[in-house]
């Protein structure tokens, strides 16, 4: 499949499809003149194939758009009436923020927790919070596992219970600070959800609190340095918790709506522009 002549390719076969999320049909990086991507593969969200294309700068498109036009056609046909063509775009952009998980990255003690409770009893979703779910799971405090076994195993409890959970849909989850170390896990988080960066100034931080690798403002302070360009790179948003907690709820919802949408809604809105 290393033909160099070949711009676009359309994948129309169920690899990467639900549970199956991690797998890919082929390598895009493979096609040196490739300028576009259409995966029809519709849950996940965002196949493995459409984020490998996007990392390459390729415009990239998954199934959910045509699976929307898809019931439009058969709606039209069995109930004998018709629906405006520019009312897919819009539906499959209703269908995505409603499927999508809206996933909280950030530093410890930076909020993530209370805002995504919040933002869960708002919205009527399922709260998850990953550490207490690792804790749940160990049977031990987090504490005791690094005490224990070190962070290198607790990384590996991190990135499999991402694996399991990045899966499904519609939740609201606070992550781990450290989740953003592993590529893999935002990877997984992104097929599914929107990852909302939640900042806090430093010395607003929380400390200690059972967090190992915080005990204290120098800790704090070195763990952003390392960390500060994962997160960047690892968010479609960010927004600053640096006054009320009601206004840091309020920016998350309104970052998630303003990227929860499909790749091909965004193509679509800018191919209709004058």
């Amino acid at each position: 499949l290393r033909e160099k002549g070949v711009q676009i390719l359309v994948n129309t076969t169920p690899v990467g499809m639900y549970p199956q999320c991690d797998a890919c049909p082929m390598d895009s990086g493979a096609f040196p003149h490739l300028q576009g991507v259409l995966d029809v593969v519709y849950n996940p969200l965002q196949s493995r194939l459409v984020q490998q294309a996007e990392a390459l700068g390729i415009l990239a498109a998954g199934g959910l758009p045509m699976l929307v036009a898809q019931a439009k056609y058969a709606a039209e046909r069995f109930l004998g009436t018709s629906l405006a063509e520019s009312a897919i775009p819009d539906l499959a952009r209703e269908i995505w923020a409603e499927r999508a998980n809206l996933v909280l990255i950030g530093m410890p003690g930076s909020g993530k927790t209370r805002i995504g409770k919040a933002l869960a009893q708002r919205m009527g979703r399922p709260f998850v919070d990953m550490d207490q779910r690792i804790v749940q799971e160990a049977g031990k405090p987090i504490g005791a596992i690094f005490a224990e076994a070190g962070e290198e195993a607790f990384r590996e409890l991190e990135e499999a219970a991402i694996a399991r959970l990045a899966r499904e849909t519609g939740q609201v989850i606070a992550t781990g600070g450290g989740c953003i170390l592993r590529r893999a896990n935002t990877d997984r988080l992104r097929q599914n959800g929107v990852l909302i960066h939640v900042r806090r100034p430093l010395p607003l931080l929380e400390v200690g609190k059972g967090r190992p690798l915080s005990p204290n403002r120098a800790a704090i302070a070195a763990l952003w340095q390392d960390r500060a360009p994962l997160y960047a790179a690892a968010a479609h948003s960010q927004i600053d918790n640096n006054g009320a907690l009601d206004q840091a709820i309020q920016k998350v919802y309104d970052a998630f709506l303003a990227a929860a949408r499909p790749p091909q809604y965004s193509m679509h809105e800018r191919n209709s522009q004058p």
